[in-house]
């Protein structure tokens, strides 16, 4: 799924990026987002999506973790909101990106949050860096 817009994380050690999840699973029971679809890429990757819940995100971390016997960091974790049409990756190279068409209150929580957490490293428009301002947030 390509989106206009992608705003991208500073790369970050294993637990504060694990410690990341939470957050978006906070932000998603904020706003009630229900079904989302999850799948996984890189060294994890089958690529083949999946129904989960907010709820069920660090479960399914976790059985992956002992399917594939490897750790989070260092894998592509895929979160889906279609009803949003926003999707978040929690990328291989420890840092998250959320990609999006349209502003929308759930993205400007976790942009906002990175903002607040000078984790913020930059947002594409197209493929072309912008200031993130320029896109309303």
């Amino acid at each position: 799924m390509t989106h206009k817009y992608i705003v991208f994380t500073k790369m970050m050690k294993p637990e504060p990026f694990l410690h990341e999840v939470e957050i978006v699973i906070d932000f998603l029971k904020k706003h009630n987002v229900g079904q989302l679809e999850m799948f996984y890429g890189w060294s994890w990757g089958d690529w083949e999506t999946f129904n989960s819940t907010a709820n069920e995100i660090m479960s399914e971390i976790e059985k992956q973790e002992q399917r594939s016997k490897k750790k989070f960091g260092g894998n592509d974790v895929y979160i889906v909101i279609p009803k949003l049409d926003t999707q978040i990756l929690f990328c291989h190279e420890e840092d998250i990106h959320i990609e999006f068409n349209q502003i929308n209150g759930f993205v400007s929580d976790i942009v906002n949050t990175w903002k607040s957490k000078g984790m913020m490293l930059c947002a594409r428009e197209d493929k072309t860096e912008i200031e993130i301002e320029t896109i309303g947030l």
